[in-house]
């Protein structure tokens, strides 16, 4: 409602599939085939908060991580939109990386995806650091992979997400990695398009 008032158009939500109090207008699942659906149990048994199929089924598009194969095997009954986005690094930080040791450390949801992106880049990872999603940095902790770092003449790598959590002190010590994805963007935006503005 703030965001209304404030002459809002078009509100994006993240992580907000299953909130019932909202009407939303145009639904994202993203699906990573190195978790994909967990053991496929709902809580307590289970990550899912509802069913696999009336959470695909309510779903505008979705965004998989992995190859069509996987997708088609996974979900064969899916008939709308399916965007298959490869993950891109910056070249310039890769590159500046190539050839040193990495001491590596996050706290998102799945450390290990990022762990693998620069594994699968090259990038020669010595140790990593592993830490819950939206952890909030001690300065014991920093200071544990700096020494880690330092008597092993390592470069230390993170998410953009952990390296605005931390204090200028350490950026300047840690090196950001950044990452995008590369997808059908020009389709993505013309559905964005016919299910959004043209209903306004």
């Amino acid at each position: 409602k703030e965001a209304e008032k404030k002459g809002a158009d078009i509100i994006i939500l993240d992580d907000g599939m299953q909130d019932y109090t909202i009407k939303k207008d145009f639904t994202i699942l993203v699906i990573n085939s190195a978790q994909m659906f967990g053991n496929n149990c709902i809580i307590p048994a289970g990550p899912l908060r509802e069913s696999i199929y009336s959470g695909v089924l309510k779903s505008d598009c979705i965004f998989f991580y992995g190859n069509k194969r996987q997708f088609k095997r996974l979900l064969p009954f899916y008939k709308k939109n399916v965007y298959f986005p490869s993950i891109v690094v910056c070249r310039d930080t890769l590159k500046k990386l190539k050839n040193k040791k990495i001491v590596a450390f996050a706290g998102i949801a799945h450390p290990s995806n990022f762990y693998n992106t620069l594994k699968n880049n090259g990038l020669k990872l010595i140790k990593y650091y592993s830490f819950s999603d939206h952890h909030f940095y001690k300065i014991n902790e920093i200071n544990e992979i700096i020494n880690y770092a330092n008597s092993n003449n390592a470069a230390i790598v993170t998410t953009e997400k952990d390296y605005v959590k931390l204090s200028r002190k350490y950026q300047k010590r840690i090196e950001v990695m950044p990452i995008s994805i590369n997808f059908n963007y020009a389709h993505f935006l013309n559905t964005i398009k016919e299910n959004i503005y043209d209903k306004c």
